[in-house]
């Protein structure tokens, strides 16, 4: 157990927390357990994004599998293939958005490609099947152009990209990292959207030395799981609004097992655990 001293936030609306995980004037220690017992690998693939909507966590495999599982039953109510699966959707990252497609309960899905062309798939869910609603592709030259994550904020309507554009040691995986800001795209913007230079509405580069996974935001700050193996495994917490990383909670006591993603689910930060499996539950403690 540690204190982490951490910036504040705003009370916000979010559909999965009713206030805000970091508070004005908080000082913290953290404990990490496990909640949830659920496979990791599946089908020979590796585990990879996480986005809870209600009291249904959506676990995703490499290609492109979706798994439901039921927070309340404790138990994998659905089993399906998304609509943009292929061997090169490594579904690294995913997030709910703002619209929704009629009939559907829960808005549309962004899930990341993560590898090249680094696309970002918005996809429907409606009884165990998906359907791809639109692809945005980002700038195709340049570092904007590499995203590993895509990330939703719910909250202020904007979507995010998270790339690693730069190594700096190899051996200690110290890496720069862009994260750009945009506007989310309607869907009625077509099929494809092409995201250009022109749309970016602010850009900031960060430096941690770790293996990025997935990432959620909540109030003005994004978290991002990350680590590799069971090694060094961190919560990046980064503050969007002032363009800094506010603290790097070391989950690595707690868990030797890889977070994948994230999300938050009865105001307490959910991981999805790769790839020996198990979601587990970050609390923080006053």
């Amino acid at each position: 157990m540690f204190i982490a001293f951490l910036a504040c936030t705003d009370k916000i609306d979010n559909i999965n927390i009713e206030t805000p995980f970091i508070q004005k004037n908080d000082t913290l220690s953290f404990s990490c357990t496990y909640v949830h017992k659920v496979d990791g690998a599946f089908k020979g693939q590796s585990a990879q994004g996480m986005a809870v909507y209600g009291d249904n966590a959506y676990l995703f495999n490499n290609t492109g599998i979706c798994r439901v599982y039921d927070l309340k039953k404790d138990l994998i109510v659905d089993v399906f293939m998304l609509a943009s699966t292929n061997k090169s959707n490594h579904a690294n990252c995913a997030s709910f958005g703002i619209e929704k497609i009629e009939d559907c309960n829960a808005p549309v899905l962004y899930v990341s490609e993560c590898t090249k062309p680094h696309r970002c798939f918005v996809e429907s869910i409606y009884n165990g099947h998906s359907k791809l609603i639109q692809t945005i592709v980002p700038n195709s030259s340049g570092k904007n152009g590499i995203v590993h994550d895509w990330i939703v904020d719910t909250t202020t309507k904007y979507l995010y990209s998270v790339g690693i554009i730069e190594t700096i040691n190899k051996e200690t995986y110290e890496r720069v990292h862009r994260i750009i800001k945009y506007q989310i795209p309607k869907l009625s913007d077509g099929d494809i959207v092409n995201l250009t230079d022109s749309d970016i509405i602010d850009s900031f580069d960060i430096v941690f030395s770790n293996v990025l996974q997935g990432g959620v935001i909540e109030g003005q700050y994004m978290y991002l799981p990350v680590g590799l193996g069971g090694k060094w495994n961190h919560i990046i917490i980064v503050d969007l609004e002032n363009k800094v990383i506010t603290q790097q909670i070391d989950i690595s006591q707690m868990s030797q097992n890889e977070p994948e993603d994230c999300d938050f689910y009865n105001g307490k930060l959910l991981l999805f655990s790769g790839q020996i499996g198990g979601l587990m539950e970050l609390s923080k403690e006053k």
